[in-house]
């Protein structure tokens, strides 16, 4: 293996763990996540510019951000039917409860708005799974497709056909 293989394996790899640490639930780690996935694009963009258009690196580069730009589009997509969902079809009477009672004056300690957070989410959990598997599952099975692929051809030192294309 080559060094312009491991380097194009390398930024999979980083990509696909900001992918993983965005399902721990840690704001710092998300943050760092995203940061990773920042990092990530940036450098294929740098990496692309240098690289020779018939090369390797050139080919895996503008296959993963086609990935990365085609899967954000999807997962914001996603995110916003997920949002109106929940906002439609959701028991909100917890929320409307801390509304009228800060319109009212009542300040909430940290501690009284995390339980009934709690309480909302345990009330709706069912339309919670169900809105952000449909909704937000499209676009994941994407990017795991997208960076699967990848980086099989990447192992064996191939190029991806069309790495231009966002649906190949």
């Amino acid at each position: 293996m080559n060094k312009e293989q491991k380097t194009i394996l390398q930024l999979y790899a980083v990509f696909s763990a900001g992918i993983l640490m965005n399902f721990i639930p840690s704001a710092v780690v998300q943050v760092f996540a995203l940061c990773l996935l920042v990092v990530v694009l940036f450098a294929a963009y740098i990496y692309k510019a240098k690289a020779k258009l018939d090369s390797l690196m050139y080919n895996h580069t503008t296959y993963l951000i086609g990935t990365i730009w085609a899967s954000s589009i999807l997962l914001f997509i996603g995110m916003v039917i997920a949002t109106f969902w929940v906002y439609e079809k959701g028991d909100h009477a917890l929320i409307e409860t801390i509304i009228t009672g800060m319109n009212d004056g009542v300040m909430f300690t940290e501690k009284e708005l995390a339980g009934i957070f709690s309480d909302y989410i345990h009330q709706n959990l069912t339309l919670l799974i169900t809105a952000t598997v449909s909704t937000l599952g499209p676009g994941l099975i994407y990017m795991v497709y997208r960076v699967s692929k990848g980086t099989a051809r990447a192992m064996k030192g191939h190029r991806v056909a069309k790495p231009a294309s966002w649906w190949s």
